[in-house]
C-alpha cells in the first residue's frame, strides 16, 4: 500500500491538486506494465480467438467510491484496480470518439481502438508483463497494445464490418 493509498483511506477530508508543472519523459519506472492478474490469452473457451483485445490504465485507480455497504467505510474515494477500473477509461475513450465520429460502428470503434494502440512503455521498450520479472509482454498479454486515444480519434484508417461479414 502506497502513501498516497493511505492518506486516502485515513484522512477525514483527503483533499489533492493535480497540477502540471513538468512533463518527464524516458525516465523512472516503466509503464505501463501488463498487471500480473490480468487475463491472458488466447481465449480457454475458443483458443482460436486471440484474446486480450486491448489493454486500458486498470492498477492502483483513484475511484469515487460507492456509498452503500462495506464501501462506505472507505470514504468517498479509494484505490482499486482490474477490469472495474480499466472499463471506464475505455468507455469515456468510446464516448469521446462517438462525440467525434458520430456515424462510426461499433466494429470502427474498435478498429480504431487497436490500430492505434501501443506496445512499448514510457522509456520506449516493449511493454513488460508483472506476472513474471523482466518478462517481455506478447500480444497474449496486452492484445494490439496499450489504449491510445489520442491516436484513436484519428486513425487514419478504420477497419468496419456488420452482422453481415459474420455470417457463414
Amino acid at each position: 500500500i502506497s502513501h498516497k493509498q493511505i492518506y486516502v483511506l485515513t484522512s477525514q477530508d483527503p483533499v489533492a491538486k493535480v497540477s502540471v508543472s513538468q512533463t518527464t519523459t524516458g525516465s523512472g519506472f516503466p509503464a505501463p506494465k501488463i498487471a500480473a492478474f490480468s487475463s491472458r490469452g488466447p481465449s480457454s473457451v475458443y483458443p482460436a480467438v486471440l484474446k486480450p483485445d486491448i489493454t486500458a490504465p486498470g492498477v492502483n485507480i483513484l475511484a469515487a467510491a460507492p456509498q452503500v455497504g462495506i464501501y462506505k467505510e472507505l470514504g468517498l474515494y479509494f484505490f482499486d484496480s482490474g477490469t472495474s477500473m480499466a472499463c471506464p477509461h475505455v468507455s469515456s475513450i468510446i464516448a469521446v470518439l462517438k462525440s467525434l465520429h458520430p456515424d462510426w460502428s461499433p466494429a470502427a470503434f474498435k478498429s480504431a481502438l487497436m490500430t492505434t494502440a501501443y506496445i512499448t512503455d514510457n522509456n520506449g521498450l516493449p511493454l513488460l508483463a508483472d506476472a513474471t520479472p523482466n518478462k517481455i509482454a506478447d500480444p497474449f498479454d496486452y492484445g494490439a497494445g496499450f489504449i491510445n486515444p489520442t491516436q484513436a480519434s484519428d486513425p487514419g484508417l478504420i477497419y468496419d464490418i456488420n452482422a453481415s461479414d459474420y455470417q457463414k
